[in-house]
């Protein structure tokens, strides 16, 4: 297997058929494909070619191999590779499905839920029994009638037994229901990793974006983040992520320092058992090296920017009420600015829900800024925000497909914010300083009180809730790396597993919408 990065060129060998597997998360992928089609035809191959796209082979994909005559009479098979579920880590998979909300919300493509209820159901086959089933939000109760109708008509589909692998339930919840969250700063590590240097969907981020142009390290590769140093620092907030480096650290110099002190005798074994520990250091001084360079980034970035540092308290000012509905001055600077407009829109979103709604004065001025410092390309943006029901004006004439967010209500009922002694690392509320995310108060609260306000189908088929069971939650409209934390905070009896359409951010979400 090669990588098609490397070379158009496939090796000669005593094998007919040339398969590419491709993933349609990479918007390149195509034209290096036509490459290698191409490549392969001039050289005369008579081998047979077929490409495999996964999850499915789209419209748009076919009609751009369609615009190369010459490659596309060159591949025999074009075909679709269903795989739905991708690990990121040993506690998260990602549908890589990037756009759900807009799909969902501009376009009625409402076949992004089959697609969700196809993932849900391989999880159900892998683990041999059906679970109960439990729902909040509009979109989770259409993925559960498409589930109910999968398991009739596959009642005759032999179930994989894999007894390692048990579900309990799993628990479906819209986006939607909490479309605020990810308008606000992430200030877990993974969060704001994700936030300033936009991890990719392996997880990882480039080189370029971390080492400056004058290191020697190719811009073009990658700084994986899956070692065990990033587990340990993943979910603390950013001012906690230095002193548990710095404690790493010096653990890594006492068993040095041991190391030196009691090298190994003649024998062997004792020989292994010490290169072994000492290549194991090795690496994990490397893991430090690498996570101190990027917390050193993150933390220059936001020194440098003089208008970043500040957003952390405006989302805060934001969330408290303290601007009610009128236009904000810092957001009018930084509009006049002509500042990244997707972060001018997160905080008049922000602003708008928490709020319940613009008035027509305030909605009218910030359209009439936005336009004049941004031009009309914008203007669809702007539009469609207000369709998606991120930013509307009270009593106004565009109706949204999901009713807005009732911010003020949904909070009081559910206690989301702390006070400070709850806001301690191991709580749901310290990735946000704070403030506990709307979908994961919803979660706790069908903890405690056996699930009352949910819609539950009820198996007869589950497993017995234990240790070696899983429960599963399904976010249909994506999640943060900080909402991520605070689900890992979350107390199941059993083991949890988290699944999402896809990873976001603010910048993700409205540039998934501004594309929709």
């Amino acid at each position: 297997m090669l990588q098609l990065d490397l070379s158009p060129r496939i090796p000669q060998a005593e094998h007919n058929h040339v398969v590419y597997i491709l993933s349609t998360s990479n918007s390149s992928v195509i034209n290096k494909l036509i490459t290698c089609l191409k490549h392969a035809r001039s050289a005369n191959d008579n081998r047979q070619h077929h490409a495999l796209i996964v999850p499915e082979a789209s419209f748009m994909i076919r009609e751009a191999l369609k615009q190369s005559r010459e490659a596309n009479s060159f591949l025999k098979t074009l075909e679709s590779l269903p795989l739905r579920l991708f690990p990121l880590y040993n506690d998260f998979l990602t549908l890589l499905m990037d756009n759900l909300p807009s799909k969902l919300l501009l376009d009625n493509d409402w076949t992004e839920l089959q697609k969700c209820a196809s993932a849900v159901r391989q999880l159900e086959l892998l683990s041999g029994c059906l679970p109960n089933l439990r729902c909040k939000g509009k979109w989770a109760a259409q993925v559960v009638e498409i589930i109910k109708k999968m398991r009739t008509q596959e009642e005759t589909e032999v179930l994989s037994q894999h007894n390692d692998f048990q579900i309990s339930d799993i628990i479906l919840i819209d986006r939607w229901i909490d479309p605020l969250t990810p308008l606000l700063i992430q200030l877990t590590y993974a969060g704001l990793v994700d936030e300033i240097f936009d991890m990719g969907v392996t997880g990882n981020i480039k080189t370029s974006k971390v080492k400056s142009a004058g290191d020697s390290a190719d811009p073009a590769g990658e700084i994986p983040l899956h070692d065990p140093l990033f587990k340990m620092i993943r979910d603390l907030h950013i001012k906690d992520v230095g002193k548990q480096i710095a404690e790493t650290l010096g653990t890594l110099r006492d068993e040095r320092a041991k190391l030196k002190e009691n090298p190994p005798s003649d024998s062997v074994a004792e020989s292994k058992v010490f290169v072994r520990r000492l290549l194991d250091m090795q690496g994990s001084e490397r893991h430090a090296d690498t996570h101190t360079l990027v917390a050193e980034r993150l933390m220059s970035f936001i020194r440098d920017d003089l208008q970043f540092s500040t957003f952390p308290k405006l989302a805060i000012g934001i969330m408290q009420g303290e601007y009610g509905d009128r236009v904000i001055p810092q957001v009018e600077d930084l509009i006049l600015e002509a500042y990244n407009p997707l972060i001018v829109l997160r905080f008049i979103a922000l602003q708008c829900m928490v709020a319940g709604g613009f008035k027509n004065a305030t909605i009218s001025a910030y359209e009439r800024l936005f336009i004049q410092s941004y031009g009309g390309y914008y203007m669809s943006l702007w539009i469609k925000l207000q369709i998606t029901g991120l930013l509307w004006e009270r009593n106004g004439k565009i109706k949204c497909e999901y009713a807005p967010f009732d911010f003020q209500t949904t909070c009081n009922r559910l206690s989301c914010f702390v006070d400070e002694e709850h806001n301690v690392c191991g709580t749901t509320a310290y990735p946000y300083s704070g403030y506990i995310p709307v979908i994961v108060r919803y979660i706790e609260t069908g903890i405690r009180n056996s699930w009352r306000d949910w819609t539950t189908i009820l198996s007869d088929d589950r497993p017995a809730v234990g240790r070696s069971t899983h429960s599963i939650i399904f976010i249909i409209g994506g999640i943060t790396q900080a909402e991520l934390a605070c689900l890992r905070k979350t107390r199941f009896s059993n083991k949890l597993l988290v699944v999402s359409s896809s990873v976001i951010t603010s910048n993700k979400l409205i540039s998934s919408i501004q594309n929709g």
